[in-house]
Parts: structure tokens; sequence; C-alpha cells
């Protein structure tokens, strides 16, 4: 009901931050873009992780572009800022800021925000992060022709593990720009990588003309 988007917006105030995360998520349900300013306020100055991946994934569900700048600069680091629970932070040991991160990587994907894409990979070379290889593939997958020339990139790691999720997000792809990178996976020295290139690409298409090269 349109009618209830003051109510849901008094309630990104509410002492309580599981009604504050449920009223974020309730406006992304009901789509209003004039409550996109007060769900950026919860984003930036609220303190709770929960709320900030609530406010997150509305914005994204309203493709409210001015969230876009912010989803780079949350990839790659906690950013000063933002406003975050320093209590939390040291009587729990956990950094709430990995969550959001993984948020806004997801959306920056949904927002196919193609110059997002160094902001992904930096996030993926952080060497005291958390391992997104996984995760920022995923997403690079769905950034076009930028996403790919990156997920080509992995392909020249010495790492196996690396490569093996890389040339697994190129097969699944089925874009053209794609189809030089996964002949290089399937033609990589490590037997894991190229079989988890031949199973991503017979999951997108079981007579894919790329498999011919592998059967020689």
């Amino acid at each position: 009901d349109p009618s209830t988007a003051d109510c849901l917006v008094r309630a990104l105030l509410d002492e309580d931050e599981d009604v504050r995360t449920d009223a974020a998520a309730a406006l992304g349900l009901l789509a209003d873009p004039d409550t996109a300013d007060r769900l950026m306020d919860n984003l930036l100055g609220d303190p709770c992780h929960e709320v900030k991946m609530a406010a997150i994934e509305a914005l994204v569900a309203l493709r409210h572009q001015p969230l876009v700048p912010w989803l780079r600069r949350l990839a790659r680091s906690r950013d000063e800022d933002v406003v975050w629970d320093e209590d939390a932070f040291y009587q729990d040991g956990w950094d709430d800021w990995l969550d959001v991160q993984l948020a806004a990587i997801d959306g920056l994907a949904a927002f196919g925000a193609e110059e997002a894409v160094p902001d992904i990979e930096a996030a993926i070379g952080d060497e005291f992060g958390q391992d997104l290889t996984e995760y920022g593939f995923r997403a690079l997958g769905r950034l076009g022709v930028p996403g790919i020339a990156a997920l080509g990139r992995y392909l020249e790691t010495p790492n196996e593990r690396t490569r093996r999720r890389a040339a697994a997000i190129l097969a699944g792809i089925g874009d053209e720009a794609a189809a030089p990178a996964v002949a290089r996976a399937l033609a990589d020295p490590s037997a894991d990588v190229r079989l988890a290139t031949v199973q991503a690409v017979i999951k997108r298409d079981p007579r894919s003309a790329a498999l011919r090269p592998l059967f020689e």
C-alpha cells in the first residue's frame, strides 16, 4: 500500500535496530523513489550493519544511481565517512564491514556498474581482506566486457584454484566476448581447471562448439 511510505520512513528512526532493518526491507518492496534519500541516510548514518545491508538492497531495487559511488567505496574499504558500530567491532571481534562489502559488490553487479570493475578487483586482491574470489568473480561475470576482461586476466595467475573459479564463471557466461578466455581455460595445464570449464560449458550449452578442441 503506497500510503504506508511515511509510516515506514518514520520507522527507519526507531530505537530498535530490528524495526529499522525491517522498515528498510519493506521500503524496498514498496519501491517508492521518494524514500531513497532517507534510505541513504540509514546506509551512511545508521551504525547497525544489518540496517545498512537492508538499505542497500532497497536502494538497488529502486535503482537509485547516487548509491553506486558509495557501493564502490564500500567494496574497497571500511569507509571513514560511514558510521559503524565501533563497540560491536571490539566486543565481537568481527568487522561488520565484511558483510556490507559483500552486499556492496552484489549491488554493483545488480546495477551493471562496469566502471566498478577496478574496485572489485582491488577488493579481491586485498591480501588482508576476506577471500572474495568466488563471490567477486560472480559479480565480474555480470559486468559486461570489462568484467570478462578482468576474469580473463585471472586465468594467468599461478594459483590453480583462482584459475578454476575464474574459468567456471567465464564458461557459464555464454557471451562471445568470453570465448577466447574459455578456449584458454580448456587448454589449461591443470586437469581440474579444464574439468571445471567443461562442466560450466555443458551446463550452459551441451552442444557448444567450444568443446570440440577438447575431444581431439
